[in-house]
């Protein structure tokens, strides 16, 4: 528990440290680069400097215990999953393959892996900015903020829509590999037999239809994902697009600064990344 709590407090500093960099910004583009406002200028760019620094010191250390959590997780994980094997009846491993109940043990506690020590971490992370980011939005331009706010559902619906098509694949493609794992294992636990019959062609081919179904199952998660990202992107910068394009009305008019919208413009980005 400590070290979660330590990794989540490494969260909010790397996200304070990082949603302060636009106000630096801000305040340098106003200024204009005047020579008169050259000691406030060089006050900013310090100011970036320790940012950047801290930013940097923050987001590793995060990564480091995050990371530690994970494997820490997935250790406890492959104990438990061992040991319940481990007190199934013998009629369990009368009717599952080796291969299969290896496959568990290894592939999917390796999945759980990726999930609680790189996806989880990134979620988290992600969802702490956004929520940052978009505070910060509505308080340097609430009208600007809410244009953006606008579109979020135009995102939320492929995201739903096609991440429900991707995590099928996924569990699909799992599955598939569980079934190559098990051919291999029961081949080479078998292969003096195999060798004596003459079967190595036939288990070749059993084994190669079975990695073949693997690549086209993963083919369609890949081509999925691709699409996926392709919505996303073109929504998310268009609509952003559009919504800069009237800001950058309101500066030509004199309603808004242009180190206000630059201020908006990356947070918006860090929103939106």
């Amino acid at each position: 528990l400590s070290k979660l709590l330590l990794a989540l407090t490494l969260l909010v500093l790397g996200a304070a440290t990082t949603l302060s960099l636009p106000i630096a910004v801000r305040q340098m583009i106003d200024l204009g680069f005047d020579p008169a406002q050259q000691s406030a200028i060089t006050r900013y760019f310090l100011l970036l400097l320790g940012v950047a620094l801290a930013m940097g010191l923050f987001t590793s250390l995060r990564y480091f215990w995050v990371s530690w959590i994970g494997q820490r997780v997935v250790a406890d994980l492959r104990r438990a999953v061992y040991r319940k094997i481990l007190s199934f009846s013998p009629a369990f491993f009368e009717t599952t393959r080796t291969g299969e109940v290896l496959s568990r043990i290894n592939t999917d506690t390796t999945l759980v892996e990726v999930v609680v020590g790189s996806t989880f971490s990134i979620t988290l992370r992600s969802a702490v900015m956004f929520l940052g980011a978009s505070a910060m939005m509505i308080i340097t331009s609430p009208w600007l903020a809410l244009l953006i706010g606008l579109l979020i559902p135009l995102l939320i619906a492929p995201i739903v829509f096609m991440g429900r098509w991707v995590r099928r694949l996924s569990k699909a493609n799992q599955d598939r590999i569980a079934d190559m794992s098990a051919t291999a294992t029961e081949t080479i636990n078998a292969i003096k037999t195999v060798q004596s019959y003459a079967q190595d062609a036939r288990e070749t081919k059993r084994f190669s239809d079975n990695a073949e179904a693997v690549f086209g199952i993963a083919r369609q998660r890949i081509r999925a994902e691709t699409i996926m990202g392709i919505l996303i992107v073109w929504l998310m910068f268009g609509g952003m697009i559009g919504v800069l394009w009237i800001g950058a009305q309101e500066v030509i008019e004199g309603t808004m600064s242009a180190g206000t919208l630059s201020q908006f413009v990356l947070y918006a980005i860090i929103a939106a990344t």
